[in-house]
């Protein structure tokens, strides 16, 4: 067993967990980096039980699926003779799915139960990372403020769902969800940015106006929302602010120790 305080997770491996729906079995990988030596056997139980205990497994025979997985998709390998697993290196499996992206994301014993909302959240943590360094080259160069950030909040930065989907290839209604549960578990602050057209105007506003204003006004027709007070507001992408951390993976090293 390790000493474990964190790992330094590639950003491909956690958006191909995401992808490929396959988040429990990359986070039993990922706890099994952390809890052994990276070579083990099953001949003592602790590991199987703290595994489902960390990843949240209900049961022996989910353990041994995702087990399963892991030697069908060459995450883990076996060794008949000494009847002991190999776990493959976080480097070479990153390498394969994007050798040009250099940034991980740290997680702590903690966050495998959540893994699914972790992993999200490093990736926004990621998308954050590279719009605030493109807009403030952009900002020094041409001399003007940056617009995706907030005044008062330069953490948060503006990210639509339709950025996610695209880095995902999953629906927006996913990415709603996947938002929503992030932020309810604590990795994400996210902030509505809704502001309205008409501020005080003296008739009610209904379907017939706003689609006028989709079809022949001068704002983005997705963008166009009736409130609960009947007014037209423009809602632009939501502000996020993630509590992931993120740093280089050269070398994909963490703080984890022998005991």
């Amino acid at each position: 067993m390790k000493d474990f305080d964190y790992l330094n997770v590639p950003i491909p491996i956690l958006e191909y967990s995401l992808k490929y729906k396959r988040t429990r079995e990359i986070a039993l990988w990922l706890f099994l980096k952390s809890f052994t030596s990276g070579h083990f056997n099953l001949k003592k139980n602790k590991i199987v039980k703290a595994s489902m205990y960390f990843v949240g497994i209900k049961s022996r025979s989910t353990f041994n699926k995702y087990l399963d997985w892991l030697l069908r998709s060459g995450l883990l390998t076996y060794n008949s003779n000494s009847k002991s697993y190999r776990l493959v290196s976080m480097k070479s499996f990153s390498m394969k799915i994007d050798n040009s992206n250099y940034i991980g994301a740290l997680i702590y014993r903690e966050d495998f139960r959540n893994f699914k909302e972790f992993a999200f959240s490093a990736i926004a943590s990621n998308l954050i990372r590279r719009g605030l360094r493109k807009e403030n080259r952009a900002g020094l160069k041409s001399g003007r403020a940056w617009k995706s950030r907030h005044p008062s909040n330069p953490s948060y930065f503006q990210l639509s769902n339709i950025i996610f989907s695209k880095v995902l290839s999953i629906s927006k209604s996913t990415v709603t969800r996947l938002k929503k549960s992030a932020s309810e578990t604590g990795y994400l602050n996210i902030k509505k940015v809704i502001y309205p057209i008409r501020p005080h105007p003296k008739i009610k506003i209904g379907l017939n106006e706003i689609n006028f204003l989709r079809q022949y006004g001068d704002y983005d027709p997705n963008t166009l929302r009736i409130t609960n007070h009947f007014q037209i507001a423009v809602q632009e992408p939501d502000l996020i602010a993630s509590n992931v951390i993120t740093r280089v993976v050269k070398p994909l090293k963490g703080l984890v120790h022998k005991s």
